[in-house]
């Protein structure tokens, strides 16, 4: 009997401890004061760059073709410095961009900021030059659907393991690798033209631990 009651025990602790680290693992994100703006960056260009937010004490360094994480900061008056591009914004309260760098220019998109529990919230980026879908793999089930060059568009999924592809109408143009959408989170599907081919990204969305 005392046997059965101690293993009893030790599953039960096994259990909390399983439940705290997943717990732990749904804070993936920094907590930001109330009525914040987030900003981000596409790295669009061949190299990489340097991505300053004016109330931010460091630069963020981001990698070619890479998405970064959003910089958070009051509402009102800032300064965007991307490499030699210096861009003033007069960011509202709770505002959500995404800007997409080409080497010498950025480009802002509006995002959809997220903040429920019960499901994954997918956003589709199209930096390619005609409208494109995210869709199932096999093309029969769009996820989101006809995004315009330079835009965005969102949806919420149930929680899944899956692999998109873009198409443009019925042709596949690229597949994003297979992720675990977990409800809660947010996540960034992003394709960009490189001549005649094509690059995929997804990851999750983060907010920088910058200062």
């Amino acid at each position: 009997m005392k046997h059965l009651l101690l293993l009893l025990v030790c599953s039960l602790l096994s259990l909390n401890s399983a439940m705290a680290e997943d717990g732990n693992a749904a804070l993936y994100d920094v907590t930001a004061p109330a009525d914040s703006a987030f900003v981000r960056v596409f790295n669009g260009s061949s190299k990489s760059v340097s991505v300053q937010l004016s109330a931010k004490s460091a630069a963020q360094q981001l990698s070619a073709y890479k998405l970064g994480e959003y910089l958070f900061t009051a509402a009102g008056a800032a300064k965007l410095t991307v490499d030699s591009v210096v861009l003033d914004l007069p960011l509202e309260k709770n505002q959500v961009l995404t800007f997409f760098y080409d080497g010498s220019s950025l480009k802002p998109i509006q995002d959809e900021r997220y903040q429920g529990a019960k499901k994954a919230h997918v956003t589709f980026y199209n930096f390619t030059a005609k409208p494109l879908s995210l869709k199932t793999v096999n093309g029969k089930h769009a996820v989101v659907k006809k995004v315009s060059a330079f835009e965005n568009g969102t949806r919420l999924i149930n929680e899944i393991k899956m692999a998109f592809s873009a198409y443009e109408d019925k042709n596949k143009l690229a597949d994003f690798d297979e992720s675990f959408l977990k409800k809660g989170r947010s996540y960034s599907y992003v394709i960009l033209a490189e001549g005649d081919s094509y690059q995929t990204l997804v990851q999750p969305d983060l907010i920088s631990t910058i200062e």
